[in-house]
C-alpha cells in the first residue's frame, strides 16, 4: 500500500502532492447505479469521464508529450477546482498578510505548481479504478464526494475524498484528501516556513522560479 508523509518538509516535496493530484485525474469509473447522484458527484464523474476518455484516446501510455498532458489537465480538469479558496486555505493565518495583488499572484503561481505536478503524474493512473461511496453533506453548499482508488497493479484501495463546494460558478473542488491527509494542509507548513524566511514577495518569487525550472 502506498504511504504518504503527513507533513512535507518543504513546499516542493512532491511525494504526497504528486500522488494526490494524479489520483484526482483518474476520477470515477464505478458508481452504484441504484444510488441517485448529487450534483457534486455528477460534476466529479462527468469531468473524469471526459478526462480519461481523452487521455486514453490521444496520449500514449509511455513517452507522452508533457505539453499534451499539461493541456489536457488545464482544459478539462482544472476549471473544476476552486484555486482562490485552495490558496487561501493553504496560506492559513498568513492570508491576511497578503495584499489583494499578492493574493492574486500567489494563487496564479500555486495553480501552476499544482498543474505541473498533476500533469506530470496523470498518465501513471490512466487505468486506475475508482469506486464511489456514499457522499457526506458537510454544509448546505459543501459535499464530500467519497471514493476509493485501486491501481491496476493491485494493493489495498486508497481512500480519496473530494471536498466540493457550490459557488457562483457551480460546484468546484476545494480540497482533496488521500487516506485522511489533506492536500491543501500538506502545503501549509512549507509555505509558512518560506514566508517567515523570505517574506510574502520572496515566497511568490520562489514559486515563480520553481515553476520556470520544470519538474
Amino acid at each position: 500500500m502506498m504511504k504518504f508523509a503527513a507533513s512535507p518538509a518543504s513546499l516542493y516535496s512532491k511525494r504526497y502532492a504528486a500522488v494526490a493530484l494524479a489520483l484526482v485525474g483518474c476520477w470515477c469509473v464505478s458508481l452504484a447505479a441504484e444510488q441517485a447522484e448529487l450534483p457534486a458527484q455528477v460534476m466529479v464523474r462527468t469531468t473524469s469521464d471526459a478526462l480519461m476518455t481523452k487521455l486514453r484516446a490521444d496520449i500514449p501510455a509511455t513517452g507522452a508529450d508533457p505539453k499534451q498532458l499539461l493541456t489536457l489537465a488545464e482544459t478539462i480538469a482544472l476549471p473544476h477546482f476552486d484555486f482562490p479558496l485552495m490558496s487561501q486555505r493553504a496560506l492559513g493565518k498568513y492570508w491576511k498578510n497578503f495584499s489583494d495583488e499578492q493574493r492574486a499572484r500567489f494563487a496564479q503561481e500555486f495553480r501552476r505548481l499544482l498543474l505541473r505536478t498533476y500533469a506530470g503524474t496523470l498518465n501513471d493512473f490512466r487505468e486506475a479504478k475508482v469506486d464511489f461511496l456514499s457522499p457526506r453533506q458537510s454544509s448546505p453548499d459543501t459535499v464530500v464526494v467519497r471514493t476509493t482508488v485501486t491501481r491496476p497493479t493491485g494493493g489495498a484501495p486508497i481512500p480519496m475524498d473530494y471536498e466540493v463546494r457550490q459557488g457562483p460558478d457551480g460546484w468546484k473542488v476545494c480540497n482533496v484528501s488521500v487516506s485522511g491527509i489533506s492536500l491543501v494542509i500538506s502545503y501549509r507548513a512549507g509555505l509558512a516556513q518560506d514566508i517567515d524566511q523570505l517574506g510574502v514577495d520572496g515566497l511568490i518569487a520562489k514559486l515563480v522560479d520553481r515553476n520556470k525550472a520544470g519538474p
